[in-house]
């Protein structure tokens, strides 16, 4: 819900197929329906996120993807549409203000590399847009109140993160002063982006971390971390690749640790996201197994030392993929995963699955149960007793089925613990996990 200072609310609203969305104005003080200010149709999924932006002459800026890509567009305060704003391939990612003359619309977006990130101008009324920041890497910015400077913090793939003061009326910018590098004491890894393609020439980006002191061939053992689903962009251009200084550990034991952004995840448009609809897990699995063949043509890598962890979503995609190719990885740690579509929360779930009526074949194709006597390898799987995103009952389910079928599992919860692990329960998983890929990881030889 949103307002606008002159005792209107404003409320999007979409049933339950979330294939329609009206936004609608009412009273904010009798909660009178007022009018319908617009409307928007998709035969996959509408999900307004953002409420209208307004300006000054009571016109108001909206979030859409109904051409392609999220940019702005610009309504007159009945919901007329008056013309798109920002235009070009990419995502628009984040709006960080209006100048106070409603003028200028100051946002963050991608540009022509969706790894990337720059800060953007663009004029209202006649939709000029003027890239800001043009270094390669990922800028991440914050306004003045008054609009007329941006503190920008900019890193890439090889440069550490460093913050600069933008007069935005004048272009001139001051850098500030750096702080020390913490990680300079330590050997890092070795970063590096890939791509792959799939079989209808999709690019998908990657990232890997390779060991500091990889000498001529030797041959290492792999994780691979996925997340894999909706609004998780893993891989991007900045300090690391984006990956987390616990991943960064354990490419520094000795480890190759890869990433991939597979269809259904932001930032590419709306078809990249939406190419998952109605059947989850089946397209980002084949995705994934792309990352594992460019990995096994490596001449750094073990083939028969891989192994793939993710948490949520990523859980999910961890037993999808240990299902798919039961005898690709050597071992997986699922974290907290959906185990099956038809016991999640249904405005996620009905969102990019329909309802179950409406798409059985799809529920029961992307459901890991069914699967269960698939499992070969070593399975480590994880969760919090007070999940309350991802119900406990769902490894439940799966370890129910996993006795049914005669599979053995490692199998441990964190007691009262919610969907994302906390305090010494976090660093007791993150050392079971260490310890876990180093028993299946680290031998040497494997069947």
């Amino acid at each position: 819900m949103s307002f606008d200072g002159e005792g209107h609310a404003f409320v999007a609203r979409v049933p339950r197929s979330q294939d329609h969305m009206e936004l609608v104005r009412f009273d904010a003080a009798t909660g009178k329906r007022q009018a319908v200010l617009l409307e928007e149709h998709d035969a996959e999924w509408v999900e307004p996120e953002h409420g209208p932006t307004f300006l000054p002459d009571g016109r108001f800026l909206w979030w859409s993807s109904r051409e392609g890509h999220r940019h702005l567009w610009l309504h007159e305060p009945d919901g007329t549409l008056v013309h798109q704003v920002t235009k070009g391939a990419f995502d628009v990612r984040r709006l960080l203000a209006v100048t106070p003359d409603g003028k200028t619309a100051w946002f963050e977006a991608s540009g022509e590399d969706p790894r990337q990130r720059h800060l953007f101008a663009a004029a209202v009324d006649t939709a000029e847009i003027r890239q800001v920041t043009r270094e390669r890497g990922c800028h991440h910015t914050e306004l003045s109140p008054d609009g007329s400077r941006a503190f920008v913090v900019w890193s890439n793939l090889e440069t550490p993160p460093s913050a600069r003061l933008l007069d935005l009326r004048t272009g001139a910018a001051l850098l500030l002063p750096q702080l020390p590098d913490p990680l300079t004491a330590f050997a890092l890894p070795t970063q590096r982006m890939f791509t792959v393609k799939t079989d209808d020439d999709v690019v998908l980006y990657g990232h890997i971390a390779l060991p500091p002191d990889l000498a001529e061939g030797q041959k290492c053992p792999v994780l691979l971390y996925c997340y894999g689903g909706p609004h998780v962009q893993l891989v991007t251009e900045e300090r690391l690749g984006g990956a987390p200084l616990w991943l960064q550990a354990l490419a520094g034991e000795g480890y190759v640790v890869c990433r991939l952004d597979n269809r259904g995840t932001p930032n590419r448009g709306i078809d990249f996201e939406q190419a998952v609809f109605r059947h989850l897990g089946v397209l980002e699995v084949q995705d994934q197994l792309r990352a594992v063949e460019w990995l096994a043509q490596q001449p750094f890598v073990d083939k028969a030392r891989i192994g793939v962890h993710g948490w949520s979503f990523g859980g999910y995609m961890t037993l999808r993929l240990l299902l798919a190719a039961p005898t690709t990885f050597a071992c997986g740690v699922s974290g907290a995963p959906v185990t099956d579509w038809a016991m999640y929360e249904t405005g996620y779930t009905e969102r990019y699955m329909d309802l179950p009526a409406e798409n059985p074949d799809g529920y029961a194709l992307s459901s890991c149960l069914p699967f269960v006597g698939q499992l070969q390898r070593p399975l480590l799987l994880v969760q919090g007793t007070d999940d309350r995103t991802v119900m406990w009952a769902q490894t439940l389910r799966f370890v129910d089925k996993c006795i049914d079928a005669g599979k053995q599992l490692d199998y441990f919860v964190y007691p009262m613990q919610q969907h994302g692990l906390v305090g010494r329960d976090r660093v007791h998983f993150l050392q079971l996990l260490h310890d876990y890929l180093g028993r299946h990881l680290r031998p040497q030889e494997r069947g």
